[in-house]
């Protein structure tokens, strides 16, 4: 009868809590300004790659406090740049925090922008003249380009106001833009014209504005501008819409005839990105799109007749990038270290724990919703990914089933991440790991049989000492040493002696006759037996 002793290894598991922390703060902030005296209370804290866009902006210091950078905090650049919602500024900073070899977790710190008036209304143009025919009746109203400020909400433009009010026939609507009302009637032979300015308020406090100089020319006859079907015009187009292809028809109208109603379009398109066919109104797709890079465009369009003088109307259009299914995942290996994985074959004890982390893996992809939403899989069921937090996992040692050297020397673990988008589109990563043989397999008794065999002394003739047998024992383990040593028991008590090489010996005979058991134990170098 032979006895199997078993070793309990312990169970290593990574700890996943998130902690989040959010931080208030106005832009133009002073460089070099401390947002939090201390992110973690450990000294093992690291940037994650997800937001290394924000280290140009924010510095982790030595002491774990972060501040920020010489770099401007500016609100509106963050919001060009898509960092951050226009409406709501909010930068997402993910840090690895590590506790010890198996404790670690995401440390998020949400960073709130919050909006100043630092920008002043602004014209397009500090100066424009107005052609005016002076038989236009009381109540016509002159739309008028309004002025931009690249602050959001209520710090933006609030109020216009029109200067002169004396000796002024035009007044100013206070709608979503400013229009020029004629409340007194023109007459070119009393008075020419009119030297106007326009000042366009924000909501700060105090309020900042800026100013345009209208000049109104009283001329004769042309007296209907063009007038488009609305205001603003909305459309939206999938990113992938093919160049050359018709975006959109505008449409204007105007009362007069001939030449005084004959309109021509333009735009004006800062990024080059579409093009009007003046006589037609169709605009045209110019450049490829890109949801990921730019989500929307505002355009100014111009209709103007051909009358003497010339008269002119605007309209907005906005245009919507939808998002398609145009970007694969992307996959980033770290090694625990915080290191990039350089795709070298893993080298592994097949006695590693079960839980032991081996890699982190970060996906991520530009796509937006269900487009964007990413499921990763594993070919082998040794390896499981941990959720850590959004797209993060660590791949750690599943145990079930556990890695075996004698079984096989090699593992091929492919790890597919695939998206949730119409086609899906997805990634592969390959790993390649070689095991290593360790100490995990109790020596084998070869021969005799290892179990109850039963043999016959004869009590006469026998003589002493005397060779029972000698146990040939092999152990499957191929790169541990074959050093095993014996322990036996014997009941009832026998004079009997067991040698280093596995010979049993019977050394005197005993004074009664009978049946004796005798209970050898063989173990290896690691006590496995």
């Amino acid at each position: 009868m032979f006895i199997l002793l078993l070793i309990i290894l312990p169970l290593i598991s990574a700890d996943n809590n998130n902690n989040t922390s959010i931080i208030y703060i106005h832009e133009e902030l002073p460089p070099n300004s401390l947002l939090l005296s201390s992110i973690s209370s450990t000294n093992s804290l690291q940037w994650l790659p997800s937001s290394a866009t924000y280290q140009t902006y924010f510095r982790l210091n030595q002491n774990q406090s972060l501040s920020t950078t010489n770099e401007r905090i500016d609100r509106e650049d963050f919001c060009e740049k898509n960092l951050c919602n226009c409406s709501y500024c909010v930068l997402t900073l993910n840090f690895l925090q590590t506790f010890a070899t198996n404790n670690i977790s995401i440390r998020t710190i949400q960073i709130v922008i919050e909006d100043i008036n630092d920008h002043s209304p602004v014209f397009k143009q500090p100066l424009i003249k107005l052609p005016i025919a002076e038989n236009v009746p009381i109540g016509y109203e002159i739309p008028l380009e309004p002025a931009v400020d690249s602050d959001y909400g209520s710090l933006s433009i609030q109020n216009y106001e029109l200067h002169p009010l004396i000796n002024n026939p035009f007044r100013l609507i206070k709608s979503g833009k400013p229009v020029l009302k004629l409340v007194e009637p023109l007459d070119r032979e009393t008075k020419a014209n009119y030297l106007l300015q326009l000042i366009a308020y924000d909501g700060g406090s105090p309020p900042l504005s800026g100013q345009q100089k209208i000049e109104i020319i009283v001329t004769d006859v042309n007296d209907n501008p063009p007038v488009f079907d609305r205001s603003i015009y909305q459309q939206s187009i999938p990113e992938n819409e093919k160049i050359d292809s018709v975006v959109l028809q505008i449409h204007a109208s105007d009362r007069d005839e001939d030449e005084n109603g004959r309109i021509s379009y333009s735009i004006d398109d800062p990024s080059s990105t579409f093009r009007i066919n003046e006589q037609t109104g169709e605009i045209f797709l110019l450049k490829s799109l890109d949801y990921e890079k730019t989500r929307s465009y505002s355009i100014s369009i111009t209709a103007r007749d051909h009358g003497v003088p010339q008269l002119n109307n605007y309209a907005q259009l906005i245009i919507d990038v939808t998002d398609v299914n145009d970007n694969t995942p992307n996959i980033l290996i770290t090694e625990i270290n915080g290191t990039r994985h350089d795709d070298q074959p893993i080298s592994l004890s097949e006695c590693t724990p079960k839980g032991t982390s081996l890699f982190y893996v970060y996906v991520t992809d530009e796509d937006s919703g269900e487009n964007g939403r990413v499921s990763c899989t594993l070919n082998d069921t040794q390896l499981n990914l941990v959720y850590l937090t959004l797209n993060a996992y660590s791949l750690q040692i599943s145990g079930s089933p556990a890695f075996d050297y004698e079984r096989e020397q090699s593992v091929n673990i492919e790890l597919k991440c695939t998206d949730h988008g119409l086609p899906s589109l997805s990634k592969t990563v390959l790993f390649h790991i070689k095991l290593e043989d360790c100490d995990d397999n109790p020596p084998d008794i070869i021969s005799p049989l290892p179990f109850n065999e039963t043999m016959q002394v004869s009590y006469e003739v026998t003589v002493i000492p005397f060779v029972i047998t000698q146990f040939v024992v092999d152990d499957r383990d191929r790169f541990q040493p074959k050093n095993f040593t014996y322990t036996f028991t014997v009941t009832p008590s026998l004079d009997l002696s067991l040698t280093n090489n596995g010979t049993l010996i019977l050394n005197s005979m005993p004074f009664a006759l009978g049946l004796y058991t005798t209970n050898v134990t063989v173990s290896d170098v690691g006590n496995l037996t």
